[in-house]
């Protein structure tokens, strides 16, 4: 995600980034009376005042834009994967439409690869390209994705998918985005990998997304 110069809510792109850098450093995991316990944080608008300044009211203003805007998921107040690459976002420079060729090429690979793996059932079903990257820029911010999964029946499938997101994330240009989130629902896309699997095999439900990371579910 391109950052550079951009405002969110009338605010530098890069304050609202550190603001959810800041809700993702919270900690979650706490021991109490010798017990774990696992407390849910949500970005609230007061959280958003005390971290930029803002008043309430403000907070408030900023917090109903990341949700429109696809930042925040409007019923958890978490992170969206749109507001986790928000998060991930640097200062960087554009790139070349011939390297970002190679990124995406070595991307596909590692895809290939872990869809290799027999002892997956988390696996890369389909991934659609759209944004500067499609359009055929000469140069682009990031190369936006969308990635189409299984949908997770357990925890133990959110963990292994989280695993793999982060195996296939092989670039910090690689930007993927949930299909209905407001930088992906309106734009052009075409389908660069479809995984090939026997019919019997295939999972009857299949859901396009980044992920949602365990961390993010506690």
């Amino acid at each position: 995600m391109e950052i550079r110069g951009k405002l969110i809510g009338g605010l530098e792109a890069m304050r609202v980034r550190d603001a959810f850098i800041a809700f993702l450093e919270i900690e979650t995991v706490k021991f109490v009376n010798g017990e774990v316990r696992y407390e849910r944080k949500t970005i609230t608008d007061d959280f958003l005042a005390q971290q930029l300044n803002l008043d309430r009211e403000q907070g408030a203003g900023l917090l109903a834009v990341l949700i429109a805007d696809g930042y925040v998921d409007q019923a958890k107040r978490t992170p969206t994967p749109q507001g986790m690459a928000l998060a991930h976002a640097q200062d960087r420079e554009r790139l070349a439409l011939g390297d970002a060729r190679k990124i995406l090429g070595n991307f596909l690979e590692a895809v290939r690869k872990v869809n290799a793996r027999p002892e997956l059932r988390m696996t890369i079903d389909r991934v659609h390209v759209f944004g500067s990257y499609l359009a055929g820029a000469e140069t682009v911010g990031d190369i936006d994705l969308i990635l189409d999964v299984p949908s997770p029946e357990s925890e133990e499938d959110f963990e292994q998918l989280d695993a793999v997101i982060a195996e296939v994330h092989i670039s910090e240009y690689l930007s993927f985005h949930e299909e209905l989130d407001t930088t992906a629902a309106d734009a052009e896309k075409e389908v660069i990998y479809q995984r090939e699997v026997p019919a019997l095999l295939r999972s009857p439900e299949m859901k396009r997304l980044t992920h949602t990371s365990a961390r993010e579910r506690s």
